[in-house]
């Protein structure tokens, strides 16, 4: 029965891939690790996060025992990012405004942002008499004086303003508990 060299590659003293001299020559860098009878040398290296399970330390394999500390920085930097995603989301979705005297839907998506700065900023240049068709979600075109666009612009910033400070409020709550099952707890 023949014998194969297996292998280990490091990344500092994180095991980053195992290998055996069956299917795979080693490179620079890449430490033996032993002989077998087996061909194959393989190892379930990493957590479903991507995160290195083994060190390489004085010739030995040994597992990386993750505290609870660790965990909660993990749950917490998770919980930041799906906040942060939710938080765009509603941002870019849609908002409510009286600017016409009653609610109506307009889209906030990226193009509507830029619509909205841009047709803002040119206000200055046109008459108090000015008519702006601008298009809701719930009632199709409309059309809005140049104070009820002022009106409508002032409540997207509202909107975008009221989320992001929303946004800042859960993620100190987040970076401020102590356990994982309170973190898990926090919703949009």
């Amino acid at each position: 029965m023949d014998e194969y060299k297996h292998y280990i590659r490091l990344d500092n003293d994180l095991i980053i891939k195992t290998f055996s001299s069956a299917f795979e020559q080693p490179q620079e860098g890449d430490v033996f690790y032993c002989w077998s009878n087996g061909r194959h040398f393989n190892i379930d290296l990493f957590t479903i996060q991507g995160i290195p399970k083994y060190k390489f330390i004085d010739g030995e394999i040994v597992e990386i025992r993750e505290t609870l500390e660790d965990k909660l920085k993990l749950a917490k930097q998770n919980k930041i990012l799906e906040l942060n995603n939710l938080c765009s989301q509603t941002i870019s979705s849609t908002f409510n405004s009286s600017a016409l005297g009653i609610s109506h839907i307009y889209k906030y998506d990226k193009e509507a942002q830029t619509n909205f700065i841009n047709v803002e900023q040119a206000l200055k240049y046109y008459p108090e008499d000015m008519i702006i068709d601008w298009r809701t979600v719930d009632n199709g075109v409309l059309t809005h004086n140049k104070q009820q666009f002022i009106t409508l612009f002032l409540d997207s910033l509202n909107h975008k303003l009221y989320n992001i400070n929303r946004y800042r409020e859960l993620e100190k709550i987040v970076n401020n508990v102590e356990t994982i099952e309170i973190v898990n707890s926090i919703v949009w």
